[in-house]
């Protein structure tokens, strides 16, 4: 979609997206390595798997945000060249 005009930085909102669900996945293996008590686990099963879901919906609904409307943008291009 390189040439169009988006007036949000969706693209970049889902690259640091990805980099914040990276980061966590890697603080979730230091953590696992260093607290191994229930309340560990209960940490990580309340807070930090439900977390996962959430980020990764969130980068999926952007990227299908950014690809609609670059389709729209296109097609109200193209309608505009054929008036």
């Amino acid at each position: 979609m390189s040439g169009l005009h988006c007036p949000h930085d969706l693209p970049g909102s889902v690259q640091r997206l990805t980099q914040v669900l990276n980061k966590l996945r890697d603080e979730q293996n230091f953590l696992k390595e260093f607290w191994k008590d229930s309340k560990a686990t209960e940490f990580q099963h309340d807070y930090l798997e439900t977390m996962e879901p959430v980020l990764m919906g969130a980068i999926v609904a952007l990227s299908e945000i950014h690809e609609l409307y670059g389709e729209t943008f296109k097609k109200l291009r193209d309608s505009e060249m054929m008036l």
